[in-house]
């Protein structure tokens, strides 16, 4: 029986299953899919709260141009393409590293291609995933992955192609994404806060007394002209000073010119170079997690932590932090110290960044809580590590129609769909608030275990 030629009601008009039908019918007429063709309408109260059709999002390529796996793909029609993380994953935002979980339901500020953009993250059910570990120098970590999450993995001439993590191979190399600093201009204020973090000192007993520092050695000569011009200078001591630049980091929202001259500051004080290679060393490992997102903000690379034991001036050995920078990561320029500038001079700036190598792929057991970031019009965003990732490009109508729609708008609904929904689709319809599917169309293989999922998740299906 065709859509356009449903029965009708009592009085010989069409009726109300019959009409949406129609309606999410029409909507499908606008999916550029190569493949199937799908629309979905959410009902409330006899009234349309939204529509979403299959295809790639405004701005992307069409299917038949590369966009989506699916219009290569030899899979049978129905069976899940998700595209998620593990709640844990950890994710850059403006506002510093977050993980997944903790940010469900929140618009942030993510790291894309083009820059901070706004998304939203959102938790897509579970599902099963893959075990993806990646190794960058002494580095390691693990990311768990569904089978169908886009990656970027660079070439050896630096040109970057989408994967699906089920096709990612051992020594593929992860696409970078960096924020973009442009020419900002130190702050004088961020610089004297730096210093003093590093090799101020205050009186811990006086709560109110201020911060001071001590000019000696080569700082003295070196870094004099920093200081120039404040009124509580006694020799080669600065006195006076704010005491949270002792006792306090910056906030991550500071303004870029203060972050930077904050960590030119700072590395002055405790960073030198090492055969070329900039090294910042702490006693206190909390400082350079703290550097570390700090460089996410400024677009600056690092290499992780590494812990060594140092005799101090106890009987014990102590911990000494040390956090690694690659070599040309920092222009000449940001070294307040002369001695640094020159070593950094050897290697100018590279663009050519370290990059994560993958390791292996294993499957995991069981199924995860899985979200991810929706990024309207790029689908991408960026994860802890500098690691660039992408979404799915093509989009599912069911998908679509919630995801354009409030929860107020779905609790309680029902979504017409001109096709049976795939398992991925009936796990967003089980955690949207709509009770009820009406459907019709040819059933695929795995439709029996998703109509009893929907079914045991309390929404009512109804097969036409």
């Amino acid at each position: 029986m065709s859509l356009a030629n449903g029965p009708g009601d009592s009085g010989g008009r069409t009726g109300w299953d019959r009409y949406f039908l129609n309606l999410a019918a029409e909507t499908a007429a606008r999916s550029n899919c190569i493949r199937r063709q799908h629309g979905a309408v959410i009902v409330k109260n006899r009234r349309i709260r939204s529509t979403g059709y299959n295809g790639p999002p405004s701005g992307h390529p069409h299917c038949d141009e590369g966009a989506c796996p699916r219009a290569t793909s030899t899979e049978e029609s129905g069976w899940g393409h998700d595209n998620c993380f593990h709640g844990d994953t950890e994710f850059l935002t403006r506002q510093g590293v977050r993980r997944l979980r903790e940010t469900a339901g929140e618009v942030v500020e993510v790291l894309t291609s083009r820059g901070w953009k706004q998304g939203k993250i959102e938790h897509f059910g579970r599902q099963q995933l893959l075990s993806v570990k990646l190794k960058r120098y002494a580095q390691e970590q693990t990311i768990l992955a569904t089978a169908e999450h886009r990656w970027f993995i660079a070439d050896s001439h630096r040109k970057q192609r989408v994967i699906l993590t089920r096709d990612l191979r051992a020594s593929h190399y992860l696409a970078n994404a960096y924020v973009n600093l442009g020419n900002v201009k130190p702050s004088i204020e961020g610089v004297r806060a730096g210093l003093v973090f590093g090799d101020g000192s205050c009186n811990y007993h006086q709560p109110g007394s201020g911060a001071f520092i001590h000019l000696y050695g080569a700082s003295a000569t070196d870094l004099r002209w920093i200081w120039e011009g404040h009124p509580h200078t006694s020799g080669d001591r600065i006195l006076n000073l704010p005491r949270r630049w002792k006792t306090e980091r910056p906030p991550l929202d500071e303004s870029l010119g203060y972050l930077y001259g904050w960590l030119q500051g700072y590395f002055a004080a405790d960073g030198c170079l090492s055969h070329s290679t900039p090294v910042l060393d702490s006693a206190n490992r909390e400082n350079l997690e703290y550097v570390i997102e700090l460089c996410y903000i400024l677009g600056i690379p690092t290499l992780g932590i590494r812990t060594t034991m140092r005799q101090g001036f106890g009987e014990e050995p102590t911990c000494i932090y040390r956090l690694t920078f690659p070599q040309g990561s920092l222009e000449p320029d940001f070294f307040l110290i002369p001695h640094h500038r020159e070593k950094a001079g050897i290697r100018s700036r590279r663009r050519d960044l370290p990059r994560w190598r993958v390791v292996s792929i294993e499957e995991t057991k069981g199924e995860h809580d899985v979200y991810c970031a929706v990024v309207p019009d790029l689908h991408e965003f960026t994860l802890a590590g500098n690691i660039r990732v992408g979404n799915c490009i093509a989009i599912h109508a069911e998908a679509n129609a919630i995801l354009y729609s409030s929860p107020e708008q779905r609790e309680g609904a029902t979504i017409y769909i001109t096709g049976v929904p795939c398992f991925g689709c009936a796990k967003l319809i089980a955690n949207s608030g709509i009770q009820e599917v009406v459907t019709e169309g040819e059933v695929y293989q795995n439709w029996k275990n998703v109509r009893s999922f929907l079914l045991n998740s309390n929404v009512r299906v109804r097969l036409l």
